[in-house]
């Protein structure tokens, strides 16, 4: 399945599972360009499903705006700052909770915010990873929809906890059978401070695959 369809799938399975009245208003915060298949997609099946809601687009470009509204006359689109390319997790879920803030001040009632699944999981990780777990905690229970549900993001918690992961990394090495391997990948978590949320899970990867077996199965 293409990621384009994955995240459309887990957007729409999570507003019906929020519930949807008919004078809703929507607001997407989109990184990324206007003519994206994936924005596209995700426009497409919340009017197909929900032909009466209210859509407004933040994006921090206006190219291609006119073509937007032409295919899909009743969304609003709204120029915003989004610090694009990558932003860094701080400046990411800090722009999460200030366009989240500006929305509903200006109506809106759900915020969506269509990141990849890596994007997410990346940025769960290093929260957890930097101790912020109120700041996790938040999104876990914010009324934003995004890719993840609410029970993929408590199992970023929880297996994070499991890991030892709280932000006190040389916790990891400490009194750790695998000490030696753990040690060697030491470097990479405290270079975790710099880096994006894309890069985060490469820099895991190892990490991840040493404790594979704490991992509970998905449902």
């Amino acid at each position: 399945m293409k990621a384009s369809t994955i995240c459309r799938s887990h957007i729409v399975k999570e507003l019906r599972r929020k519930g949807i009245r008919r004078d809703e208003k929507l607001a997407i915060i989109y990184w990324g360009g206007l003519r994206s298949k994936v924005l596209l997609e995700i426009l497409y099946s919340i009017e197909s499903a929900y032909p009466d809601v209210e859509l407004r687009v933040l994006t921090d470009t206006g190219y291609h705006e006119h073509e937007l509204i032409k295919k899909y006359p009743r969304i609003k689109v709204t120029q915003v700052s989004l610090k694009l390319p990558y932003p860094t997790v701080e400046e990411l879920a800090s722009n999460l909770r200030e366009l989240k803030l500006y929305c509903t001040s200006t109506g809106s009632s759900m915020v969506i915010t269509p990141l990849t699944l890596d994007d997410l999981t990346a940025i769960g990780l290093v929260l957890v990873l930097r101790g912020a777990f109120n700041l996790l905690s938040s999104l876990i229970n914010s009324p934003m929809v995004h890719p993840l549900s609410h029970v993929e993001l408590v199992q970023i918690m929880t297996i994070s906890s499991e890991l030892g992961l709280k932000g006190e990394l040389e916790r990891l090495i400490e009194g750790d059978p695998m000490v030696d391997s753990v040690h060697t990948n030491l470097h990479k978590l405290k270079a975790l401070y710099s880096y994006t949320p894309l890069q985060l899970l490469k820099a895991l990867e190892n990490l991840t695959k040493m404790y594979i077996d704490l991992i509970p199965n998905r449902a």
